[in-house]
């Protein structure tokens, strides 16, 4: 009973809203219920402003320079002990930042992840929308779940690559150059016509193809994740 009296009496507050739609939200609400609107929102608001905020950055700021003096050194798990070039170490460093950010995110949040259904039920409110103001509200509201949802869908196939796609890419096995030949006999003129120099030569050409289309696709994915760097927050 009780429950269901709070329930009733309690705000009716939007998942999500554009910076603009917020204010408006507030400023009708407030006019609107003063009193919820004090318990619900201006009062926790001071709270955490006056109160868990400042102790919050005092706590930190002790740990930053005792315990976690590098609190957020990145170090991939994908590369083995040894020395890489920048061009590797911003890859394996942006997608092991993804990595961490995806496995405490679907840990601890997965239930903000909202679904298509979730989002296709906002036509049903907009259409029996009784004011322009309340259809533009839920179409705000909409719109940052769908967008909120488009990131999470990335961050979700972006990891799922770095994770199972890219790990489990092979060179296709090809001929082996005969010891008499030596290591370098393949380049060497004399040997242009033998055919088991052309056969290495051609499986040398694909292993550099496969190798050119690699890179590409590891670039297309860094570019991907950039992209939506701006969405990976706790």
């Amino acid at each position: 009973m009780l429950k269901t009296v709070l329930k009733n009496w309690w705000l009716d507050k939007p998942v999500a809203l554009e910076l603009s739609g917020w204010e408006c939200w507030d400023k009708e609400t407030s006019a609107k219920y003063p009193v919820r609107f004090l318990l619900q929102e201006k009062l926790p608001e001071l709270y955490r402003k006056h109160i868990q905020w400042p102790l919050d950055r005092a706590y930190w700021w002790v740990r930053y320079r005792t315990t976690h003096r590098h609190y957020r050194v990145i170090k991939p798990r994908t590369l083995e002990p040894g020395y890489y070039d920048e061009r590797t170490l911003i890859l394996h460093g942006a997608f092991e930042v993804l990595v961490e950010y995806w496995e405490h995110f679907y840990r601890t949040n997965v239930s903000w992840w909202p679904t298509k259904g979730e989002i296709d039920s906002y036509e049903v409110d907009i259409i029996q929308a009784k004011t322009d103001k309340e259809k533009e509200f839920i179409q705000a509201e909409r719109d940052c779940l769908a967008d909120q949802k488009a990131h999470y869908d990335e961050a979700h196939a972006l990891h799922i690559w770095w994770t199972k796609t890219r790990p489990s890419r092979t060179h296709p096995k090809g001929p082996t150059l005969p010891k008499e030949l030596g290591s370098l006999g393949w380049l060497d003129n004399k040997h242009k016509d033998d055919p088991r120099v052309i056969a290495y030569r051609a499986h040398l050409d694909e292993y550099n193809k496969l190798d050119c289309q690699w890179e590409e696709e590891d670039q297309e994915m860094l570019i991907r994740l950039v992209k939506i760097r701006q969405s990976l927050w706790i």
